[in-house]
């Protein structure tokens, strides 16, 4: 592996702008997926939440514990790209889009996680600079999931969905992700900084307003969240004065779940109390920009002042990561291999890698899946016959596919337990 920089990132406390506006972000594109592997572009794995009643939760009908040893949860296997649904989503974008005469390539593709694990929290991604894009690869592949917690987290978001206590959750499988394009504007004048970003979106605000009313419109877009405290109203009945009594350093995981919302797509913030039997006890709903934005800074001044920082500390350790690279590249004296870089985050100290050789050569190919290179390449689109894409005649195929992962995640589940 070959060192190419270290970036540490200072905060500026000279601010002139808010964080929004800094960038603009738009809807532009979406997948559900319905099955361990199959995705179909529309809104179908995405629906509205049902709040519990206070008797349903007296009575602790919402555990999220009841059920979890035959849960099977998702792992990305060694030879599976980690960007194979974005890429499928781009394709689909840019042939719905790219005819036209103002069509420019953004130049990051990426989850948007990357921008919280910029901002606030530790991970590794592999940087894949191609066609004058860079392409943001995660690396956690989830084998060391707690099923427990992982399946307590989707157990709660079935609830919502349902509201009934007597359905089972067996996987994490399904979901929705929103395609969206952000543009990032410098405080320094600089080029904006434009992103095409998949995010995950949890659930819908039910009510919403009367314009998007039964539309499943992206301002109704709501993030779940379910964090760990004992039942108490010492502290009050509202949520956030809850946790902020009872968790330490709850100033950062709101600048977190503040900082995933805002630079995800998601309008609301849905929260609910577990007790230490895993019984629901509390659950509450937020609006990010009325009601979770004012408490942070009412309570959390030096996170506040981070989250008004966030959009020029992605812009800045972005276009250090584009910088990097492209100095990398010019030096670069190995033609034999594809261009991989590593990026090591960890609490706003960044080092960037250029992975060499055949280890660079497996994560180029792992990464890349066969259809965007045939679209980018030699714009043939071939979504249509991808095994990816859910198609009706294959409704059959993906029935057997869940049967047989249930039936292999039996015995993986028991060494896990």
């Amino acid at each position: 592996m070959e060192f190419v920089s270290i970036y540490d990132c200072s905060i500026s406390h000279e601010l002139h702008h808010k964080p929004e506006n800094l960038f603009e972000k738009k809807e532009v594109g979406c997948y559900s997926q319905v099955a361990c592997n199959f995705i179909v572009f529309d809104k179908r794995s995405l629906n509205p939440f049902k709040l519990p009643s206070y008797a349903t939760l007296q009575a602790k009908k919402w555990n999220v514990k009841k059920g979890y040893r035959s849960f099977t949860y998702r792992i990305f296997k060694r030879a599976e790209s980690m960007v194979k649904n974005l890429l499928l989503t781009t394709i689909k974008y840019e042939s719905d889009h790219g005819s036209s005469p103002s069509f420019q390539l953004p130049q990051v593709l990426c989850h948007s996680g990357l921008f919280k694990d910029i901002l606030a929290d530790k991970a590794k991604y592999q940087v894949i600079p191609f066609d004058g894009q860079l392409i943001f690869v995660g690396t956690n592949r989830r084998y060391n999931q707690n099923l427990l917690i992982s399946y307590s987290g989707i157990r709660f978001e079935d609830l919502l969905e349902t509201g009934d206590p007597t359905i089972q959750t067996k996987n994490n499988f399904q979901h929705f992700k929103s395609l969206s394009r952000w543009k990032f504007r410098s405080q320094t004048g600089d080029q904006p900084l434009e992103c095409l970003t998949v995010t995950e979106i949890d659930s819908l605000n039910p009510k919403g307003d009367r314009l998007n009313e039964g539309k499943k419109d992206p301002s109704r877009y709501t993030e779940i969240k379910m964090a760990y405290a004992c039942p108490t109203f010492e502290y009050g009945n509202d949520v956030l004065d809850i946790l902020r009594n009872v968790k330490r350093n709850f100033g950062h995981r709101l600048f977190q779940w503040v900082t995933q919302c805002k630079y995800g797509m998601s309008n609301y913030l849905l929260i609910g109390l577990r007790s230490p039997d895993y019984n629901i006890w509390k659950v509450q709903l937020y609006d990010i920009d009325s009601d979770v934005i004012p408490y942070l800074k009412k309570y959390f001044k030096q996170d506040y002042i981070e989250y008004q920082c966030s959009s020029d500390t992605l812009t800045k350790v972005l276009r250090w990561v584009k910088d990097g690279i492209k100095e990398s590249m010019k030096k670069s004296q190995d033609h034999d291999y594809h261009n991989v870089f590593e990026l090591d985050i960890g609490n706003k100290h960044y080092r960037l890698k250029k992975l060499l050789g055949l280890k660079a050569e497996k994560a180029y190919n792992t990464a890349m899946i066969n259809e965007f290179l045939e679209w980018r390449k030699h714009k043939n689109n071939i979504l249509a016959s991808s095994k990816y894409i859910f198609h009706k005649e294959w409704q059959s195929k993906a029935k057997k596919q869940r049967k047989d992962l249930q039936l292999l995640s039996d015995d993986f589940n028991e060494m896990h337990i």
